[in-house]
């Protein structure tokens, strides 16, 4: 016998945000990357990463936003810090030369950020990202 590979028809998994995965004798359709099964709807739908994994962004240190994505996340940092890569690759984020007024750096146009505690993470508000990147 010979495994026939059903994913190769076109359309085999029908719901939004799903990829087939041809297993012997059969297939299933899982979620795509970035997204996870709902429990009650069986529907894929987006992972919160900001929100579940906000050490991913953390590691940028002081002065760095989460921003969600479809699927995906992307980090960041707010105005008045700069985002630098060191020569290992290591991002991070630092305040840079000309930073703006603290009162302004609290709610920015890219993010809601607290800069005076140390550490502090950021979350970017809904479809803006900082383009001082």
């Amino acid at each position: 016998c010979e495994d026939i590979d059903e994913c190769r028809l076109e359309n085999v998994c029908q719901e939004e945000r799903t990829q087939c995965v041809n297993i012997p004798g059969d297939y299933t359709c899982e979620c795509q990357d970035g997204f996870r099964a709902n429990a009650q709807t069986g529907k894929c739908q987006d992972i919160p990463e900001c929100m579940e994994t906000p050490e991913e962004c953390a590691k940028l240190g002081d002065g760095a936003y989460c921003h969600e994505l479809l699927g995906s996340y992307a980090c960041g940092c707010c105005a008045g810090f700069d985002f630098l890569v060191k020569q290992d690759g290591t991002r991070y984020c630092q305040r840079n030369a000309n930073p703006i007024p603290l009162e302004k750096n609290l709610v920015d146009k890219c993010c809601l950020c607290d800069t005076r505690r140390f550490g502090s993470l950021c979350v970017a508000q809904p479809g803006l990202l900082n383009s001082n990147r």
